[in-house]
């Protein structure tokens, strides 16, 4: 932290960045380098007088801080993965980027910018998930299995993909230090043009792929799908942008007026006898909507635009954090592909109704949270204290919460599945009470994958997802060898409980997290969840209609739940409720307004 601040305090003083990268990280130079060579100050001299342009073709000097040892990254990547400090390459999250070039001014407060966004995330994903809980009850109803079935191996194809297709690139805008609109433009330009790669590349492979897998049909349902993947590319750095203003009411206003759109396209469909081509067009023009908010709400519209340089400090900030998602997404759909293989296609259909279910919390809380925390994150992560108090509240805000949606929905799988979707669908309530203990574990990971991001520590991250998904792949395979989707499920369960959580423990350790303290705030709801489950288990025993013990185990396992896992005080005051990814305290307002 002295070295980063020494280093900045110099860069201040002299009014040039030759110590520092355009994501704030310390430059590093070898030893030939640093040896004065006859034009290096008439390039420096040329180089601080040109302003920034779109357009770079000129050659330009090879930058020092890509030039460093390949093992010292490696041992970085596998070996001891606490980024913190000048010593590692690049740290592209050193501290928040300022407001630079184009970038909108904001007069509201960080504090109210979190608060509001974070609101707004919450809203539009509880919406979102209302009406796709809607949409997906009168589809259960119209389609069969093997149609789910179908678009599970289409969808997850698609869903690694799309983990891929931003190259990290929409993060590297919101962390970016220089020219906002060279940063952006030179983004869209290599997103795009990879968007169309990846396509290209699907529409080639979908066959083999679909035959792979035992599930031939899904080849052209995929090749359609895939076109979702072009218009991710070209709202990627203005979403971006939107995400760097904390602009989550505009982003929410996208995906609010694509649901209803996608929604009619794929009951209309279904009811046409169109099965899991419905599907697939309705996301797609689900996705032209949102894509045309995007565009419609962008601070500005990015040109296409080419900066050599520029290009390899974004990839290089960009690649750690799309090889996190790609796992990350390949996690959570490679199970599709594998019990398509090994069950078939109608049990894949089966599973996917269950992880869906199992999902509801995840998505809702998850996907709300990481729209602002990450840049939260970053933005206080010059002040360690804050930094530090701020997570830890959160987590055990968030922990409070997730475990009792999670012990409720995994204690009541099969009457909501039988309620919810009919008596047909009544094999996935098995999966879904161990897949919804997964949902609330990925809750939790997906928080510190934030923080580990937001802090500069995105191999850590990568490296922790890494351990995951090779730890989940043999569990899954084992699981579906086993004969049913249910093993597929607790193979799953194991790989998070006995892997993923350990691991990024040991992560969030080095990032300087008291995990003692940490664990002592879970220990309520922890003993509130176990209490929680005995209770609803016990009630399930007696009452044996789907709607009575829906309505009534329901509420009396919360009520169980509450008194044990919340202190009374803050039951009164409704403490419990105060989340904020993180709130630094700038001020004695932002202090007592902390939640």
């Amino acid at each position: 932290t002295e070295q980063n601040d020494t280093a900045q305090n110099d860069t201040a003083a002299t009014g040039a960045d030759a110590g520092h990268d355009r994501f704030g990280a310390p430059k590093h130079y070898t030893e030939r380098e640093r040896s004065p060579r006859r034009g290096d100050a008439a390039f420096d001299r040329g180089r601080s007088r040109r302003a920034p342009t779109t357009i770079d073709t000129g050659r330009r000097r090879r930058q020092p801080e890509h030039e460093a040892n390949d093992a010292e990254d490696i041992e970085e990547l596998v070996g001891d993965v606490d980024v913190t400090g000048a010593d590692h390459l690049p740290d592209p999250f050193d501290p928040a980027p300022p407001v630079v070039g184009d970038e909108p001014e904001d007069d509201r407060s960080f504090d109210d910018q979190v608060k509001g966004g974070l609101r707004w995330s919450l809203f539009n994903q509880m919406a979102l998930r209302f009406v796709n809980v809607g949409t997906n009850i009168v589809l259960a109803r119209i389609l069969l299995q093997e149609d789910l079935g179908i678009h599970a191996v289409a969808l997850a194809v698609v869903n690694i993909l799309m983990a891929l297709n931003d190259l990290g690139l929409h993060i590297a805008i919101v962390r970016w230090k220089g020219d906002l609109r060279q940063a952006a433009s030179v983004a869209m330009t290599i997103v795009f043009a990879f968007s169309v790669l990846v396509y290209a590349g699907v529409a080639l492979a979908a066959g083999p792929i679909a035959n792979a897998v035992n599930s031939p049909e899904a080849a052209g349902v995929m090749r359609l799908m895939a076109v979702i993947i072009l218009i991710d590319g070209l709202i990627t750095a203005p979403r971006g942008l939107l995400l760097r203003a904390f602009r989550q009411d505009k982003l929410a206003k996208g995906e609010l007026f694509s649901i209803p759109v996608m929604m009619v396209t794929q009951i209309g469909m279904a009811l046409a006898g169109a099965g899991a081509w419905s599907l697939a067009t309705g996301m797609i023009a689900g996705a032209a909507i949102n894509a045309s908010f995007v565009l419609r709400y962008a601070p500005f519209i990015p040109r296409f635009g080419w900066d050599r340089q520029v290009a390899r400090e974004m990839l290089a900030f960009g690649a750690p954090l799309a090889g996190t998602a790609l796992i990350e997404f390949s996690l959570l759909n490679a199970d599709y592909l594998i019990v398509s293989a090994i069950l078939g296609t109608e049990a894949v259909g089966v599973y996917l109704l269950a992880f869906n279910i199992s999902s509801w919390p995840s998505t809702v809380l998850s996907q709300a949270i990481r729209k602002v925390s990450i840049s939260s994150f970053a933005k206080l992560a010059d002040d360690n204290e804050a930094l530090q108090r701020g997570f830890a509240r959160s987590f055990a805000m968030l922990a409070t919460l997730t475990i009792l949606v999670c012990m409720g929905l995994s204690v009541l799988a099969e009457p909501v599945v039988d309620v919810i979707y009919g008596i047909r669908w009544q094999e996935a309530a098995a999966p879904l009470a161990w897949l919804t203990v997964l949902g609330g574990i990925r809750v939790m990971i997906s928080f510190v994958f934030d923080f580990l991001v937001g802090t500069g520590r995105s191999r850590t991250s990568l490296a922790a997802q890494a351990v995951w998904f090779v730890a989940v792949i043999p569990a899954l395979i084992i699981g579906a060898n086993s004969g049913s989707i249910e093993g597929v499920a607790i193979g799953h369960v194991v790989a998070a409980v006995a892997v993923a959580l350990p691991v990024f423990g040991l992560a969030l350790r080095h990032a300087g997290v008291d995990i003692p303290a940490l664990l002592k705030r879970l220990a309520r709801p922890v003993l509130g969840g176990a209490a929680g489950a005995a209770t609803g288990f016990l009630l399930l025993e007696y009452l044996t209609t789907d709607w009575v013990r829906l309505f009534v185990i329901g509420p009396v396992i919360a009520v169980v739940y509450l008194i044990v896992a919340i202190p009374l005080r803050d039951l009164r005051s409704g403490a419990f409720l105060r989340l904020n990814p993180a709130t630094a305290p700038e001020s004695p307002e932002i202090a007592d307004a902390e939640g």
